[in-house]
C-alpha cells in the first residue's frame, strides 16, 4: 500500500527535498503552501498523514492541526519546526499530533516517524479538540 502524505510548507527550499525523499521511499506525495490549501486536501479524503511546518503564513501548524482533528480525526499529523518551544510541543501533543520534530532531522528518521504515525492504531483522536 502506498501511503498518502501531505507536506505543508511555504518555503520551496524546505518542502521540495521532503517531497523527493518521500516519493523515493514510495509515498504518494501531495504538497500545499499554506494551511488553507492543506485543509482542503485533507477534507477531500486524499491524505493519510500531514507533515506540516509550524510557522505558516496566516494560520500556523497548530491551527491546522486543530482543524484536522475537528473534521478528520483519523488523519495523522506531525508538526515540524525550527525550534521546539515547550509550550508549542505540549500544545501540539495535547491537540493530538503524533509527533513534533525540530529540524533539521535525518531523512531516514523522518521516514520512520512518518510510517509509525500512519500505522499507529491510536492515530485517531477521540472527541473534538478545544482550542485554549
Amino acid at each position: 500500500m502506498s501511503y498518502r502524505i501531505l507536506i505543508v510548507d511555504d518555503d520551496d527550499t524546505d518542502r521540495l527535498p521532503l517531497e523527493r525523499a518521500f516519493r523515493a521511499a514510495g509515498f504518494d506525495v501531495r504538497a500545499a503552501r499554506n494551511a488553507e490549501q492543506a485543509f482542503d486536501l485533507v477534507v477531500s479524503g486524499e491524505v493519510d498523514l500531514v507533515l506540516t511546518e509550524q510557522a505558516l503564513p496566516r494560520a500556523d501548524g497548530l491551527r491546522l492541526l486543530w482543524r484536522i482533528r475537528a473534521e478528520c480525526p483519523s488523519v495523522a499529523v506531525i508538526l515540524l519546526a525550527a525550534t521546539g518551544s515547550t509550550w508549542c510541543v505540549i500544545e501540539a501533543l495535547r491537540l493530538g499530533a503524533q509527533d513534533y520534530l525540530v529540524m533539521p532531522i535525518e531523512t531516514e528518521t523522518l521516514l520512520t516517524v512518518a510510517r509509525r504515525a500512519i500505522e499507529s492504531p491510536s492515530r485517531g483522536f477521540a472527541g473534538r479538540p478545544r482550542l485554549a
